[in-house]
């Protein structure tokens, strides 16, 4: 899709959920995220990324975004009557593909020039159905792709429970102290086995059931529980491929608590068999391992986070993040048959006013993969002087400077041939959320 064809299609969707609605059918709602920025460093060229996109950033993500990246929604009440709502919810996205340049045209159909290429992505499209149900009118029943609550460490980037996709549901059903929310999640991915047939790829289908209950008062805080189980739905020529069947599960358990004029997280998580390495990755249970690949694919994982953001005082704000997980290789023959990773960060604020802060954050990550012999660590220090939307709103314009220590920066090769170990970053960034 060009970029016409892009402006073509959020018009349409716009001039449609104004079309659609009957009954005080209420406005559209715009929203979204992005950011987008520039960078260059003290030996030349731009600055390298320890965990752009999906990949998180284990020493914070301050100063470590190379990419630009814009999500734009779209919804709309198209009924609203007698308790009853009908809620359409439409969002697309843009991101630049790895390694392109910073180019003023960045498009999606000039694969001739793959230094300038992004992508365009359907995120989400779901009705959501309130209060249709006589016996449970507080719950809500819809269908579609959707991001399916998720949570996740701003921080870090890390969204570590992330079953979105294509789904029905029902949720906020109220149910004794708690609320219970049920869905049918179903996601396709490739052959496992990168075998072909006259078709082309075989496409795997992987179906999800996700159990959250959640919103219960325990030890002073509020408690979200989350189980997810995975099922691999195989053709009887896939079954014979040897695509894999094994199915898996990860469980999830989140105790928040307000401290300090903020709040405190702690999660644990596990997972096991063919979402064994759900508590490892991040959008942690989107996708199921089918099939063995290679002696190094993870038969389970544990993380355990304990992250928040406080008020030490007036002007001293406090963001900070503390994980440890471990996984276990499906084989003994594994160069390494545990990995291991424990990631430490925190990101000090002094405001000088409501509009403007400075910001220090300090990142530890060591990571010890199931596929290396021995563990690789990184660190960062990173300094930024912020201009932030009043009232609460997190859009920002920022610059800063920092710099990146350690074997992973020893090893990055980029504009510098000699690693990007030291080497000082300078950039602007402009985050925006509405």
């Amino acid at each position: 899709m060009n970029k016409y064809g892009m402006k073509l299609s959020l018009i349409a969707l716009a001039i449609t959920a104004g079309t659609a609605g009957t009954a005080q059918a209420s406005d559209s709602d715009f929203y979204g995220y992005g950011r987008a920025g520039l960078s260059t460093t003290a030996d030349g060229g731009e600055q390298a990324c320890y965990g752009n996109g999906a990949a998180g950033h284990f020493t914070g993500r301050l100063g470590d975004e190379c990419d630009t990246y814009v999500e734009m929604g779209l919804n709309k009440t198209v009924y609203e009557n007698d308790g009853q709502s009908y809620l359409v919810d439409t969002m697309i996205s843009y991101q630049t593909a790895d390694g392109a340049q910073r180019n003023d045209w960045q498009s999606v159909t000039q694969p001739d020039q793959p230094d300038s290429l992004g992508n365009i992505a359907l995120r989400q499209f779901n009705l959501q159905a309130s209060g249709i149900f006589d016996s449970i009118p507080e719950a809500t029943l819809w269908a579609g792709k959707r991001f399916y609550q998720r949570k996740d460490v701003a921080l870090l980037d890390l969204f570590y429970l992330n079953n979105s996709g294509y789904g029905i549901g029902l949720e906020g059903i109220s149910m004794g102290a708690g609320e219970l929310s049920l869905a049918w999640m179903n996601a396709d991915h490739d052959s496992s086995t990168g075998k072909m047939n006259a078709n082309g790829w075989r496409i795997v289908e992987q179906n999800k059931l996700d159990i959250r209950y959640g919103g219960l008062n325990v030890a002073g805080g509020v408690l979200d529980l989350a189980g997810i189980y995975g099922m691999v739905d195989l053709t009887d020529v896939q079954d014979n491929a040897g695509e894999g069947d094994d199915d898996g599960y990860f469980l999830t358990a989140e105790l928040k608590h307000e401290l300090l004029g903020g709040y405190n997280k702690i999660v644990l998580q596990y997972g096991a068999d063919a979402l064994g390495a759900a508590a490892w990755e991040n959008a942690s249970g989107s996708q199921l391992s089918a099939a063995t690949m290679y002696q190094g694919d993870l038969k389970d994982s544990f993380r355990i986070l304990d992250f928040g953001s406080i008020n030490l005082s007036d002007n001293w704000e406090l963001a900070y993040s503390a994980l440890y997980q471990q996984a276990s290789a499906v084989s003994s023959n594994a160069p390494n048959d545990t990995a291991e990773r424990i990631s430490v960060v925190v990101s000090p604020s002094y405001k000088w006013s409501e509009k403007t802060k400075t910001t220090l954050e300090i990142g530890y990550d060591d990571v010890q993969e199931t596929d290396e012999f021995e563990s690789i660590d990184l660190q960062k220090v990173v300094v930024a002087q912020e201009w932030t939307v009043p009232a609460g709103n997190n859009s920002t314009i920022r610059v800063y400077a920092g710099s990146f220590f350690g074997e992973q920066a020893e090893t990055r090769r980029t504009g510098n041939s000699e690693g990007d170990d030291g080497n000082i970053r300078f950039g602007a960034q402009v985050v925006a959320a509405w």
